[in-house]
């Protein structure tokens, strides 16, 4: 479409080819680029759904002269999630008129996780036995899935042998983790 815009010789904004979406090798980059042709130079503004996007650590937008009156209109966006896709449209405007290109970004996130954290239910305990001869560590963990755990000493993972003994048991949503030691 075009638009005479009168005896000055300007013409209102047309998008002159389709937009694309560039994402960079490493995914941690978007570009959406649109071209236009228009005089004087359009004032661009960049939507996602009905809400503006600003220029912002995440979000960078640049209008750049690609000459003959053309010009590319670029939003970037850093590190995108699922939460960045959506319709996206680029309005620009000039005193000769003005038009809007959209842009479908379909971005494929990881699913957000299930179930709970795992947090200390009460504060770990150290139980002697046997006269000293055996001792326990005690954790009670609230958590969902079962947690993964390791007991350490000095660094150096302990794991079940002759002295030792690890284990963990379920009761009401709550885990009992035990490292039991023989002392002989």
């Amino acid at each position: 479409m075009y638009i005479s815009g009168g005896d000055d010789g300007g013409t209102a904004p047309t998008f002159v080819e389709k937009p694309k979406i560039t994402p960079n090798a490493s995914g941690s980059l978007i570009t959406m680029r649109c071209r236009c042709k228009a005089n004087p130079e359009p004032v661009v503004t960049w939507f996602r759904g009905s809400t503006k996007v600003e220029a912002s650590g995440k979000a960078a937008l640049r209008t750049v002269s690609a000459g003959d009156d053309l010009y590319d209109l670029i939003l970037e966006l850093k590190d995108p999630s699922g939460k960045d896709g959506g319709t996206y449209r680029c309005h620009v405007e000039n005193p000769h008129g003005e038009s809007n290109a959209n842009l479908n970004l379909n971005i494929e996130a990881e699913p957000e996780p299930t179930g709970t954290a795992p947090t200390f239910a009460e504060k770990p305990r150290i139980v002697s036995e046997q006269n000293g001869k055996l001792i326990f560590m005690e954790c009670k963990v609230k958590a969902d899935p079962k947690p993964n755990f390791k007991w350490t000493c000095e660094g150096k993972e302990i794991s079940s042998a002759n002295k030792f003994s690890i284990s963990i048991t379920e009761e009401k949503g709550i885990y009992i983790i035990r490292l039991e030691i023989k002392v002989s």
